[in-house]
């Protein structure tokens, strides 16, 4: 499909309270239509996933010509380039081909336990995600790009600074994702171990610190954002609830939905806003915010689902969401959404 490329669309939509007490906010959605500089580009399954203060968007797109490919961008408000480097290689498994599934191409395979494609009835369903190509995550205030990779044989995390790549990846690992970053180079996300359990992490100057939550027996934990004060959120249990982590008291603090089934924390900002996802009944999905007392739901208007990914400093959220079209299938859009100042 060709795709104009400086299309927008432009919605209002509305936070809406899920919690008594909250005040609702209201929201400019932007579409985003991510479309590169190429005459070959069959995109779907596109995600913002990071926002800087600055309003730099990073995220990724399926490229149905590159076999599924993820392909990942990056969105300075007025147009797209590629984020891509040499040394990541490209695979696809069987697995995959016949999937009548869209895959939501900004999940990490920890943080993909839950919500991973939408089938034709808009029901979210399991599927096994597909991991070829690059896949950026967030983006800090120095534009440099975490996010993962695969290099052949597993996925790689990876920090693109300055126009160079450094790989992120946690030693003797059989994968590692590097997710968040904030603006001192901290850096956050989750690897498997030897022995296939999952851990979250944290990486500052060659440094791997690794983060597992006291809320249950054995090590099954993801990190996924940090802000500038140190707090990391992620989840944990097979990434069905949320967490938040001080790094300079080391404390933890479980972060659930009320009534949810699952909840994912996935990024922070230095006022504490944490963003995510839930579902109250393991089968739809829902965004939300929460501001340290109160959960509020974050719906683009007319979607039949919401997720969000990031969240700056001024309160702006990217994600995507899922729409019914005209002949009864589903699209899923790439989008921005920011608060109006009254």
């Amino acid at each position: 499909m060709q795709i104009e490329f400086y299309r927008w669309l432009l919605v209002i939509g509305f936070l809406f309270g899920a919690a008594s007490g909250s005040q609702a906010i209201e929201y400019t959605f932007i579409t985003i239509e991510v479309d590169f500089p190429s005459l070959h580009d069959d995109l779907f399954g596109c995600a913002a996933t990071g926002i800087n203060d600055f309003g730099l968007t990073v995220g990724g797109c399926n490229d149905l010509t590159q076999n599924s490919e993820l392909r990942g961008f990056l969105y300075d408000g007025r147009r797209f380039s590629e984020i891509d480097f040499q040394n990541a290689k490209t695979t696809i498994t069987e697995d995959n081909q016949n999937e009548s599934i869209h895959p939501l191409t900004a999940k990490s395979v920890y943080q993909a336990a839950y919500f991973q494609g939408v089938d034709r009835q808009g029901i979210f369903s399991s599927m096994r995600p597909i991991v070829s190509g690059v896949n950026p995550q967030d983006i800090n205030s120095q534009g440099e790009i975490t996010g993962w990779y695969s290099d052949g044989f597993r996925l790689q995390g990876f920090l693109k600074r300055n126009g160079k790549v450094l790989t992120i990846t946690v030693p003797e690992s059989l994968l590692t994702e590097a997710v968040g970053i904030n603006d001192i180079d901290q850096i956050v996300g989750d690897y498997r171990d030897e022995n296939g359990f999952f851990h979250g992490f944290l990486y500052q100057d060659g440094i791997y610190r690794t983060i597992d939550v006291p809320f249950i027996s054995g090590p099954d934990t993801g990190a996924s954002g940090i802000n500038n004060s140190g707090e990391i959120v992620g989840c944990y249990s097979l990434c069905s609830h949320g967490f938040l982590y001080n790094v300079e008291t080391s404390s933890f603090v479980a972060i659930d939905v009320p009534g949810a089934v699952v909840t994912q924390a996935r990024n922070i900002n230095d006022l504490g806003e944490i963003v995510g996802v839930y579902s109250p009944d393991g089968l739809t999905l829902h965004g939300f915010l929460y501001d340290g007392n109160d959960f509020a739901l974050i719906r683009a208007p007319g979607a039949i689902a919401t997720s969000l990914f990031g969240i700056n400093n001024g309160g702006q959220i990217v994600g995507f969401y899922v729409v019914e079209n005209s002949s009864g299938g589903f699209d899923d859009h790439a989008f921005i959404a920011i608060p109006v100042r009254q």
